[in-house]
């Protein structure tokens, strides 16, 4: 008996296997049209698509290549059965904003497929996706973050925040150029408690100096300097306006190599010039480095940046 079952079992194995062969061919083969009699429908319309897009779509909130506004084409295919499949680039805008356009398209549902002479089709689509950035620039202790940063820290620590400030597109615009046209908010944290002088005693020798032999200097010296700010600090028209005028100072890093980094408020005179004051700053060149011992190293450098307004 069990002679006579096992080539039954192995007949209807291949039958099976060969109906699974033949499914999985034809749906690698399907046609796929470019035109159609009756075209592809969104259920609910293209504006319930458009609305679907906008709410999942997240703007890469950078200041780098990433903040570029314009516009990915997409091309995909919807199946004989209304899936959305084969999702590619027509037409690109950069990494970010491409790999955020695919993602979106891949939530999109099923939609009531395109028809030929009765018969569902597979058909070629495209649709361009818009990215316009909504949302004001975050600017925390003078450094630009991204705005998901806000509600996913800043907010976090309500106790820890010294101030916030939301400036309006005019000012922003001022202080960050295109990038400030839909406004900024300006965060500063509360400090936290200094070193005392027993502690910075004890601090290897390799930690960052905070005096030595020889101080760091701008290319071209003090007057040179003084010149770089005259020529990049922008006096917002709004802070001129109210009168806001006096001294912020800045601390920053001048590292082995001349770079400045850690730049930060260390006294505060508005959020809208402690902005103007961190970016002039990070303007600036590389410094010539402090010396010690023979040997460029790290040192902390106060800057205060004056604001005055001509009689």
């Amino acid at each position: 008996m069990k002679s006579r079952k096992t080539p039954i079992l192995i007949l209807s194995f291949l039958l099976i296997s060969l109906f699974a062969a033949a499914q999985a061919d034809s749906i690698v083969k399907e046609e796929t049209y470019y035109t159609a009699e009756k075209m592809p429908e969104y259920p609910g319309g293209m504006e319930a698509l458009y609305k679907l897009i906008r709410n999942n779509l997240l703007y890469p909130d950078t200041t780098t290549e990433a903040a570029k506004e314009g516009r990915v084409i997409l091309r995909f295919i919807i199946s004989s059965s209304g899936e959305v499949k084969e999702i590619t680039i027509l037409k690109g805008l950069n990494k970010e904003c491409d790999e955020e356009a695919l993602r979106v398209m891949k939530l999109v549902p099923k939609w009531v497929p395109a028809q030929q002479e009765g018969k569902n089709v597979a058909i070629y689509n495209t649709l361009p996706i818009y990215f316009k950035r909504l949302n004001p620039v975050l600017q925390v202790d003078g450094i630009v973050k991204p705005y998901k940063f806000l509600k996913d820290s800043i907010l976090n620590k309500k106790d820890e925040m010294e101030s916030m400030t939301i400036l309006r597109e005019e000012t922003a615009r001022t202080i960050y150029g295109d990038l400030g046209k839909t406004g900024a908010i300006i965060v500063l944290m509360k400090k936290k408690p200094e070193m005392d002088d027993e502690i910075k005693n004890k601090e290897d020798s390799s930690k960052i100096a905070y005096g030595v032999e020889v101080m760091p200097q701008f290319p071209g010296g003090e007057k040179r300097l003084l010149q770089f700010i005259r020529d990049n600090l922008n006096y917002p028209y709004a802070a001129a306006d109210l009168g806001m005028q006096g001294r912020v100072d800045i601390r920053f890093i001048v590292t082995a190599t001349g770079e400045l980094t850690d730049i930060r408020v260390i006294k505060s005179l508005n959020p809208v010039l402690d902005a103007v004051a961190v970016r002039t700053v990070r303007k600036m060149p590389n410094w010539i480095p402090g010396i010690q011992n023979g040997k460029a190293v790290p040192v902390y450098y106060i800057l205060p940046i004056i604001f005055t307004l001509q009689q």
